[in-house]
């Protein structure tokens, strides 16, 4: 069991520096940031509605970009590595096969975990830059934006004098940089004014929705990682599309073919729904932040990637041993 962890570990740690050092995971990250103030600063056209429109379209783009990064992550580290014979040279060593696709799967979620932080700071802090409906905070706006955009540069000077891994280098300041200033600034109130107390201003709630959908990409992430044992990059990426869209309809027709009874249970168990992650409609709800509300999706989320993860482990042993990887 010690040997397991060793190598569990090792190849996480791999896969997460690989993943971070991706041209893609950066462009990635810079896009959903970018794209958060964005729908933040656009106009709302709404009596009352601007938090909630502005949170749901960034809870969506997240879900949507994480569930890329997700796919392009699996693709780099999984079918990449089984297309260009990676795989079978480690496979030659005495690695455990379930220590090596669950370290692959916990380093894909780590890189998603990681973007997935300033995702969520992005959607906090559009929520303080909205506080006056129809206006937006200069001062919220001027620290995010030279937050952004002042990382990069520091990263690229710094790349510049001392060299290493640029991609790797930004998305990891980006996240604590980011994550850093928007803690800072909410020890002042709007525009630098006095507020009520630390942070006042921010739809904290928020927070909770994002924890949710972070629960339903962990589902995604472990099917992704076995359609990527056994697919292609191209025909994996298509995969995704169609596994994404499957999972926003999967409650509708689980409810027409099995309205009710014990086998309604059993498939909403096994098989993956984004609608019991999505909770948007409730955020308010004092319902979302107790333990009976947090624990059954948290349990189905263990379980369903436990069961897709003992499939992919089994799927890539039988290919190994057939030869064919």
């Amino acid at each position: 069991m010690k040997q397991w962890f060793k190598q569990f570990s090792a190849v996480a740690r791999n896969s997460f520096i690989v993943l971070m050092g991706d041209p893609v995971m950066l462009i990635m990250h810079i896009f959903i940031i970018s794209i958060t103030l964005l729908i933040a600063s656009l106009p709302g056209f709404t009596l009352g509605g601007q938090l909630k429109l502005v949170r749901d379209q960034a809870m969506a783009l997240s879900f949507i970009s994480g569930s890329l990064v997700a796919a392009v992550g699996a693709a780099k580290i999984i079918s990449e590595d089984i297309r260009i014979g990676m795989l079978p040279t480690i496979m030659s060593r005495p690695v455990s096969y379930s220590a090596l696709l669950a370290g692959k799967w916990v380093g894909l979620l780590s890189a998603l975990f990681t973007i997935f932080i300033s995702a969520t700071i992005a959607c906090l802090w559009a929520s303080r830059i909205i506080t006056t409906e129809h206006m937006v905070e200069t001062l919220g706006f001027s620290v995010y934006t030279a937050a952004l955009f002042g990382t990069l540069l520091l990263v690229a000077i710094h790349h510049y004098i001392k060299g290493g891994n640029y991609m790797w280098q930004a998305n990891i300041s980006l996240v604590l940089i980011f994550a850093s200033a928007f803690f800072i600034l909410n020890f002042w109130g709007y525009n630098g004014h006095a507020q009520a107390g630390y942070g006042s201003l921010v739809d904290w709630q928020s927070s909770l929705a994002y924890l949710y959908i972070f629960m339903a990409l962990v589902i995604f992430s472990a099917i992704i990682s076995l359609c990527a044992v056994m697919m292609d990059v191209s025909l994996l990426m298509a995969c995704a599309v169609v596994i994404f869209f499957l999972g926003l309809f999967s409650a509708y027709f689980i409810n027409l073919i099995v309205p009710n009874g014990f086998g309604n249970a059993i498939f909403n168990t096994v098989i993956p729904n984004w609608q019991a992650y999505w909770i948007s409609e409730i955020i308010s709800a004092k319902e979302v932040s107790t333990v009976s509300f947090f624990l059954p999706r948290l349990a189905n989320a263990v379980l369903q990637s436990t069961i897709f993860l003992v499939i992919a482990t089994i799927a890539f042993e039988r290919k190994e041993i057939a030869g064919s990887i």
